[in-house]
């Protein structure tokens, strides 16, 4: 719109006014859209502050799986394939920004003197009743069944209790990790 107006002044001055008022108003819409994008980054974050220090003043040992969160957003793994998490996983994941998360509760936890414990390893493909492999037919499923013992089970629920198990020195696998930071 600004570079027609300035190379064309005379052409349907009718038009270039219209066209003017509906500049001057995306404009705006577009500032009010960000300052609320910005408004809604910060209130994340501000809740994502006061739970992380309601956490580490509660538990003196905070378990959390060792991975890389920004490599599940990406649409491609180092290697050039495809990331095997479905694009809507992946865009929730970045919506929700689990890693601002991680950062804030490893901050409250050095303040507090909480200690953050990482584990490494499948602790979702470990079941950690039997210790076998499980292996889903859809990883984007919750729920994944044992291809040992045959027990269905939440996948989030299972790397809970393998990390705890790893935290308490009984892990269900040697597949499974830990490293205290």
């Amino acid at each position: 719109m600004l570079r027609w107006r300035k190379n064309h002044p005379d052409h349907r001055p009718d038009l270039i006014a219209y066209l003017e008022t509906w500049r001057k108003k995306d404009k705006r819409f577009r500032q009010e859209m960000n300052f609320l994008r910005q408004k809604t980054i910060a209130h994340r974050e501000d809740i994502y502050k006061n739970e992380a220090l309601k956490i580490a003043q509660h538990y003196a040992l905070i378990g959390l799986e060792d991975f890389d969160l920004r490599s599940i957003a990406r649409l491609e793994n180092a290697e050039g394939q495809d990331n095997e998490l479905h694009q809507a996983a992946r865009r929730m994941r970045q919506r929700v920004a689990v890693s601002e998360f991680r950062k804030w509760l490893e901050i409250q936890a050095e303040k507090t003197g909480s200690e953050i414990f990482k584990v490494r390893g499948k602790t979702s493909l470990i079941h950690h009743k039997c210790g076998h492999d499980a292996l889903p037919v859809d990883k984007a499923s919750i729920m994944w069944r044992c291809s040992h013992c045959d027990e269905l089970f939440d996948q989030d629920e299972n790397a809970a209790m393998n990390i705890m198990l790893v935290a308490a020195g009984t892990p269900a696998n040697d597949q499974v990790m830990a490293k205290v930071v």
